[in-house]
């Protein structure tokens, strides 16, 4: 039985299939912060634990009492790298046009968002009818203010 070729998805597939958080560690790097710091005593060595702000990789180093790094590596987020293997070639630029794509998305979407508010009309407050009595009215607000639940205030 002959097997199928499944065409493997190109680096650009890839770049959009993922997160917009990891598009932007794969496209600008990690924003590394210390997350878990440890001191090994018997081997006079600090542990730290640093964390990807945006993605959530985490990176554990050791470092020495003088602070030079001994070893290090980077444990990835699920998703980071694709299933199977693909060339991604220009790597960083793939992901940087991706990023830059969605950023423009992103601020199109803005854009029409404003301009629909924009268009418009501002809500306006009916009038009584001349005929109804104020009395009427007055208890058709005190019913709808009962239903609903009161709003406390902040006191200063």
């Amino acid at each position: 039985m002959a097997r199928r070729r499944v065409a493997k998805p190109t680096a650009e597939e890839f770049a959009a299939s993922l997160p917009d958080r990891i598009v932007e560690c794969r496209a600008w790097g990690h924003m590394f912060r210390p997350f878990i710091v440890d001191r090994d005593s018997k081997h006079h060595q600090l542990i730290a634990v640093l964390r990807c702000r945006s993605c959530g990789s985490k990176k554990p180093i050791t470092l020495s009492e003088m602070g030079n790094i001994l070893k290090s590596h980077i444990n990835y987020v699920k998703d980071y790298f694709p299933e199977e293997k693909i060339e991604l070639g220009r790597s960083r630029d793939v992901f940087r046009t991706e990023s830059f794509g969605r950023e423009e998305t992103k601020a199109d979407q803005k854009r029409r968002i404003e301009r629909a508010k924009k268009k418009r009309p501002a809500k306006v407050k009916a009038k009584p009818d001349p005929g109804t009595e104020p009395e009427a009215e007055a208890e058709s607000d005190a019913e709808s203010s009962e239903s609903q639940p009161r709003r406390l205030r902040a006191v200063k």
